[in-house]
């Protein structure tokens, strides 16, 4: 049963949550505003639509912002973690956490391994870990990089321990 309590408590939980913002106030520029505006619109309107226009928005920017970062481009050639150790990969198994794969080079040389899996488990990270720990490599996760419908997916990056 909802009591009246429960209800103010449910409110300022809510309010609490919209009345968040994250960029001080002298860098919030007209532009900024607009989108925030447009945004809290559409989360009244449809809130199943907020995250696919946040990714429609950033698609393509997050990538550009990886590779500028790791200084890296992109292979076009075959995007499994094993061409990091030199290793055959004829036949390598599908893990959640290399889904939606991309292999990127540095001076011409494999450097890292990026999945961009829709979220990880307790086992998705303890496979991630066993795995590098096999091959001599090391890996990352990060919630705000990924480029693959951003807002949705992790970035899981792995590469060499040395690198």
């Amino acid at each position: 049963m909802v009591t009246a309590k429960t209800k103010r408590q449910a409110d300022r939980r809510i309010s609490n949550l919209y009345g968040r913002q994250y960029v001080d106030p002298k860098h919030r520029t007209p532009a900024y505003e607009r989108a925030v505006a447009a945004l809290t619109a559409l989360r009244e309107e449809n809130p199943d639509l907020l995250t696919p226009a946040f990714a429609e928005a950033s698609t393509g920017y997050w990538e550009h912002v990886f590779a500028k970062r790791h200084g890296l481009k992109r292979t076009s050639g075959r995007n499994v973690p094993e061409r990091l150790t030199g290793e055959p990969a004829y036949s390598v198994p599908f893990r959640r956490w290399m889904d939606h794969p991309s292999l990127w080079l540095k001076d011409g040389k494999p450097h890292s391994f990026v999945g961009q899996p829709y979220g990880l488990t307790f086992e998705d990270l303890q496979d991630l870990l066993r795995y590098c720990q096999a091959k001599g490599l090391t890996a990352s996760v990060d919630a705000g990089l990924s480029w693959w419908y951003p807002g949705r997916t992790v970035l899981v990056e792995v590469r060499a321990q040395d690198e």
